[in-house]
């Protein structure tokens, strides 16, 4: 999506009562407490959020959310991740430890030092992904990863 684009999205969302809309993609940075706001209201598409080492995000239901061009470091351990997407994301440092990731999607995301041990991954692609100058696919983490 072009800037320009993203800009008047952004513009058009706000006019709303001054918040987003559910299912009305979100293009603009968020705090913590905000994505976690718009996230219980019916939000599940996500862009360019920055979160790193915080907490609150174990143990919780992300079940269909979509992450793009984000940047987490982050310990989702525990939590469902089923049906959630994550796209052209770093989630370098991040812990899906036991983590249910089932029909999940990540796809061209930096991972490394991420940690999937004990995750639930029945579906689970693993597309295109970068760890250390590598591309990795559902071979390589099925085989390596967890």
């Amino acid at each position: 999506m072009k800037s320009e684009e993203k800009e008047n999205l952004k513009m058009n969302t706000e006019a709303i009562d001054g918040k987003p809309q559910a299912n009305e993609e979100i293009y603009y940075a968020l705090t913590c407490l905000e994505f976690f706001e718009a996230f219980e209201k019916g939000h599940r598409k996500f862009n360019d959020l920055e979160f790193e080492e915080l907490d609150g995000f174990s143990n919780k239901d992300f079940s269909g959310v979509e992450f793009t061009g984000c940047f987490f470091a982050l310990d989702f351990r525990n939590s469902n991740l089923s049906k959630s997407k994550f796209v052209r994301c770093n989630v370098k440092t991040s812990d899906f430890r036991q983590a249910n990731l089932t029909n999940a999607l990540m796809k061209n995301c930096s991972i490394e030092s991420a940690m999937f041990e004990g995750a639930i991954t029945d579906g689970f692609q693993f597309i295109e992904n970068y760890c250390y100058g590598c591309v990795l696919d559902q071979e390589d983490f099925e085989r390596s990863l967890i």
